[in-house]
């Protein structure tokens, strides 16, 4: 039961984030917000982090993290989550 609202609350979040990504006001500053976003990233980056399937660069994708030494912990069609583990277990190429 805990993982069904656990998957109902990213949905309904993951929703609710993507349509202020498209909001009018923020296609304005697009190309501000991102490198803000991607600055924050590397400063404080989460744990875990939810991407799309269907991004393949850029901060909506799993590649873009997976890069940055996080690992896939599950997929479903419409969303991938990740994490990024202790400093420990972090393989270098």
């Amino acid at each position: 039961m805990f993982l069904i609202g656990f998957v109902v609350l990213i949905l309904v979040c993951g929703a609710a984030y993507g349509l202020y990504l498209r909001s009018k006001p923020r296609e304005k500053t697009s190309e501000e917000w991102l490198a803000e976003d991607a600055r924050d990233l590397e400063l404080h980056p989460p744990k875990y982090v939810v991407t799309v399937p269907w991004a393949h660069d850029g901060l909506d994708s799993a590649e873009y993290y997976e890069s940055r030494g996080y690992v896939r912990v599950v997929a479903f069609p419409s969303f991938i989550v990740i994490e990024l583990p202790p400093k420990s277990e972090v393989q270098t190429p």
